[in-house]
């Protein structure tokens, strides 16, 4: 049976004992591991460095990935078609046309004070648009760059509906504020003349086309004529048009 040393208080002690008989220490020969000072100092000085290294390539593996184009976060302009393009508002009511001419027809519409963008200029006409996407054409004499103050309609009048109730319009017929301009409107038509006809009714922002379906009161007739007196319904402000125009 071979003797050691007890690793803590000295004295000899069977290597195959498990306690020391003179101070009690468990396993009294077995040693630990021991690191001198110097080395000791070297081990810690070779972690930090190593751990401020593996800080230093995860930050500049996230700022890498930062910068990479497939995951780069953005906030520019999306929302913000109109970003280098010039704006204009409608100096009154004015159509807008299929192509950049008067014998196009009239796709859209812009009341006063409306702003568009400015797409591109075709023989006088813009090609406008706004935030739902591209609107159409617009002679370029109809937009300026600030916009104007609101108009008031000329004359409103507040008269009782007649015993035929609300009706409605039909589709394509001319409808204007004065009548004197609805007689000039229906001979133009009357005329042949598409082009004069367009002309009018596109510079004159008191004067319009019927759409299918408006509610209306009709305020007076001219039979002889064939011209009633109409207004739309929840308004004040009364046209002339085509007793045709009317359901």
């Amino acid at each position: 049976m071979a003797l050691k040393s007890c690793r803590e208080c000295g004295g000899q002690v069977s290597t195959q004992a498990k306690t020391c008989p003179n101070c009690g220490v468990a396993n009294p020969t077995r040693r630990g591991f021991t690191v001198s000072a110097p080395v000791g100092c070297l081990l810690v000085s070779i972690f930090v460095v190593a751990m401020c290294f593996y800080g230093l390539s995860e930050g500049l593996r996230e700022e890498a990935g930062a910068r990479s184009p497939g995951t780069e976060t953005t906030t520019s302009a999306v929302n913000e078609p109109s970003q280098g393009r010039a704006v204009r508002f409608a100096k009154s009511r004015v159509n807008v046309r299929e192509g950049p001419g008067t014998e196009y027809v009239v796709v859209n519409r812009l009341e006063n004070g409306d702003p568009v963008w400015i797409d591109s200029l075709t023989n006088g006409w813009y090609v406008v648009s706004n935030p739902s996407g591209r609107l159409g054409y617009v002679a370029s004499s109809l937009l300026v760059k600030t916009k104007p103050p609101p108009t008031t309609s000329p004359g409103p009048s507040t008269p009782a509906p007649t015993s035929t109730g609300v009706r409605s319009t039909n589709a394509g017929y001319v409808l204007c504020y004065s009548e004197s301009d609805l007689d000039k409107a229906i001979d133009l038509a009357a005329s042949g003349d598409r082009v004069a006809f367009a002309k009018f009714i596109e510079g004159n922002p008191l004067c319009g086309i019927t759409v299918a379906g408006a509610r209306v009161y009709v305020t007076k007739t001219k039979v002889f004529s064939g011209k009633v007196r109409i207004r739309p319904e929840g308004e004040t402000t009364e046209f002339w048009t085509l007793t045709e125009a009317v359901n």
